[in-house]
């Protein structure tokens, strides 16, 4: 890991717990070739410092030689970045598969261009649709029509939907629309973000409520759940 002082930020550190080691790899086979697209983006992680993750594109890639990928950078503090070399680990997600493998620094070419030895193997493995990854988030949300905010923990959360567990005393039954108001772990905020209830049951000797939520929108607020999500099905957060 090289370090140097230019003012590029990429991705840094985030946590969540997600999902496990055994959850990662179950399922999972070898392949020898990977259908990377140019513009698609891949995640990668330092093998000697295994805090330093950070989120780049492919440039391009000739199958059994090298991929080409813009330099990915992790912000160490105001003046310091850390540059990847040595062994790296990387996933890459495409058409619902997910690719793990690990590789090599082989230097730069042009400008912010690195070079990385293609793989001899990777493991795959589909991922269904809208997994959902355990997190602990604080939360406020409205039913439309409404003025009244309640507050709420997010247990964990999908590209599609969360449940959330709340002591607030309010009517909530399937069906209504409302909005939701939250932070995630990415330091992302949250703040217009529409969903309607799909599941609504007393826990905890009823003094609690988990009440399931499917997002409908609006699509840069989804973008940002949808962001966080692939990063963490990329990697165990620790």
């Amino acid at each position: 890991m090289k370090f140097g002082g230019r003012s590029e930020r990429t991705a840094g550190d985030m946590s969540a717990d997600a999902i496990s080691k055994e959850d990662l790899f179950a399922g999972a086979f070898e392949v020898t070739r990977i259908p990377f697209k140019i513009e698609d983006e891949i995640m990668i992680r330092s093998q000697t410092m295994p805090a330093h993750r950070a989120k780049t594109t492919i440039v391009g890639a000739v199958h059994g030689d090298f991929i080409l990928i813009r330099e990915p950078l992790v912000v160490v503090n105001n003046r310091l970045l850390a540059i990847f070399d040595g062994g790296i680990e990387a996933s890459y997600f495409t058409e619902g598969y997910r690719y793990n493998f690990f590789t090599r620094y082989r230097g730069h070419t042009l400008n912010d261009i690195v070079c990385i030895s293609y793989p001899q193997k990777a493991l795959v493995k589909q991922i269904r649709k809208h997994r959902r990854i355990r997190v602990n988030i604080e939360m406020k949300y409205a039913m439309i029509g409404t003025a009244n905010w309640l507050s709420g923990d997010i247990l964990d959360i999908s590209q599609g939907g969360c449940r959330v567990v709340t002591k607030s005393k309010g009517a909530v039954t399937k069906g209504m629309k409302a909005l939701l108001v939250f932070s995630l772990p990415n330091e992302s905020e949250i703040n217009d973000l529409r969903a309607e209830v799909v599941r609504c049951r007393p826990i905890q000797n009823d003094e609690a409520t988990e009440v399931g939520f499917s997002f409908s929108g609006p699509p840069n607020e989804l973008a940002k759940i949808n962001s966080f999500c692939e990063f963490c099905l990329f990697f165990e957060l620790d």
